[in-house]
C-alpha cells in the first residue's frame, strides 16, 4: 500500500500562478514536478512509499480524483503556492476538508513544519466547504491536503520558497512521517 500520493499542482497547460525573484519568474507546475520526485525519493529514505500524480487535463475533474483513489494511499497532498495581486500578501496555509478529522491533523503538522522551515506568516489551517480546493479534498478517500506554503506574489515569501527547497523537503517528510506514525498509533489503540 502507497503511503502518501503526491498531487502537482496545475498542469502543463495551466501551469497557475508565478513566483518571482528579481529577473526569474518560475510558475506552480514548474517549480513542483522537480520537487515532487524529491519528495518521493526523499520519503523512501524514511521507508514511507509514495506516488506522484500528474493532473490530466488544465481542469480540476473527477479523472483526477480517480487517479488519487486508485493509488489507495493513507493521505494525499497537493502542492501548490499562493498567488495575489497584493504585493504585501503573504505566508503559509494548508487547506482540508472541513469534516476530515485526518486531514486537519496532516494540515496541522504540514503546517507547524513549514512555518517553522520558511520562517513565513502563519496564516494556520483552512477548512473547506466549498470553493477553492473543495472538488480535490471532498473527492478524494483518503485525508487530503492542499499546501499553500508561501505567496509566489510577495517578494519574501517568494525568495523563501526558491532558496529554501531542501528544507521544505525535510519539512513536508517530518511532518508526513509524524502523521503516519500518529495514525500508526491510533489505530493499535482501537485495535
Amino acid at each position: 500500500m502507497t503511503d502518501v500520493a503526491i498531487v502537482i499542482g496545475h498542469h502543463p497547460e495551466a501551469k497557475g500562478a508565478t513566483l518571482t525573484v528579481g529577473e526569474r519568474q518560475i510558475q506552480e507546475h514548474d517549480l513542483w514536478l522537480p520537487f515532487a520526485s524529491a519528495l518521493m525519493r526523499h520519503l523512501d529514505w524514511y521507508d514511507i512509499t509514495s506516488t506522484v500524480v500528474r493532473r490530466p487535463n488544465p481542469r480540476p475533474d473527477a479523472e483526477l480524483m480517480r487517479r488519487v483513489n486508485a493509488t489507495k494511499a493513507r493521505c494525499a497532498i497537493e502542492l501548490h503556492f499562493n498567488g495575489f495581486t497584493d504585493p504585501g500578501a503573504q505566508g503559509s496555509e494548508m487547506l482540508h476538508w472541513h469534516t476530515s478529522e485526518q486531514g486537519r491533523l496532516l494540515a496541522d503538522l504540514l503546517q507547524q513544519y513549514t512555518v517553522r522551515t520558511l520562517r513565513v506568516h502563519d496564516r494556520g489551517l483552512k477548512a473547506v466547504r466549498r470553493g477553492r480546493g473543495a472538488a480535490f479534498l471532498r473527492g478524494t478517500r483518503m485525508p487530503a491536503v492542499i499546501c499553500e506554503p508561501a505567496f509566489g506574489t510577495n517578494p519574501d515569501d517568494a525568495w523563501r520558497l526558491l532558496t529554501r527547497q531542501t528544507g521544505l523537503l525535510h519539512a513536508y517528510s517530518g511532518a508526513i512521517q509524524r502523521y503516519l506514525r500518529k495514525r500508526a498509533v491510533s489505530a493499535q489503540k482501537a485495535a
